[in-house]
């Protein structure tokens, strides 16, 4: 399909995540819904079948699905509603599944009992985000403890911040749903394969948001979430779906 291959290679010749996300929008925007149906379906099969092109459209579709409701995404987000029903009317469930909103698996009774960060005095929310933009390296370790999503909006995209910074906040357990989001709302951090995986992993993180980010990942880690025994059923039984379809596009190109 012409939409198809217009996506592909929009996505393909913008270097950044942002840019990508913006073609992409505006492609979807002018299109049909049910061509837009056809054209999500495409490039889920493509990322799980490791084609290059389609891995990195898959990204930028997951990051406008994750900016869904934001101010200012009014345009979008009806677009990408009429999308989603034409999925469900032509039964596209690799579609319809980005698409859900499920709460996540593990959900923390009591958030006040989550240890945040300690400092000699008492530190406002206001004082804490400017910490976040800081360059003390010991006030940022503290920080990573602070899973207020404002504070960690500031952290992650403070230069200073290194992969395994955010790793330590990915894998704490308990943890937030709206502090894990807030993480792969940075395109920073959902370019990083080992972010969204360790995101996907973690049972405190919205299930929605683990199947968004599903067909991005690689596919041992499918395999891995496949297995997983502390996860949602809907990703573990989605990942085990997409490995038996990249099973079955394989035989039927051999």
């Amino acid at each position: 399909m012409d939409l198809l291959a217009a996506i592909l290679r929009r996505v393909d010749a913008l270097p950044e995540l942002g840019m990508q996300v913006g073609g992409l929008s505006s492609l979807l925007l002018s299109s049909a819904p049910n061509d837009g149906a056809f054209v999500l379906d495409q490039i889920v099969r493509g990322a799980i079948n490791s084609d290059p092109r389609s891995s990195a459209a898959m990204l930028s579709v997951t990051a406008l699905l994750l900016g869904m409701g934001q101010e200012g995404r009014e345009a979008w987000d009806e677009a990408l509603g009429r999308i989603y029903e034409a999925s469900a009317q032509e039964g596209r469930d690799l579609v319809t599944y980005l698409f859900l909103d499920l709460p996540p698996h593990r959900v923390l009774e009591n958030r006040k009992s989550l240890q945040g960060p300690r400092f000699e005095r008492d530190v406002s929310l206001g004082e804490r985000k400017q910490m976040a933009r800081g360059v003390d390296r010991g006030v940022i370790d503290r920080l990573l403890l602070d899973l207020d999503p404002s504070v960690l909006q500031k952290l992650c995209a403070n230069p200073r911040i290194r992969e395994q910074d955010i790793l330590k906040v990915c894998t704490r357990r308990p943890n937030m749903p709206e502090a894990l989001e807030e993480i792969v709302r940075s395109h920073r951090w959902l370019i990083n394969g080992n972010v969204r995986f360790a995101v996907l992993c973690n049972p405190y993180a919205a299930t929605g948001l683990g199947l968004k980010m599903l067909p991005t990942l690689r596919t041992q880690e499918i395999r891995d979430v496949a297995r997983a025994l502390d996860l949602h059923p809907a990703i573990s039984q989605t990942a085990g779906r997409l490995l038996s379809l990249r099973r079955d596009q394989r035989r039927g190109g051999a």
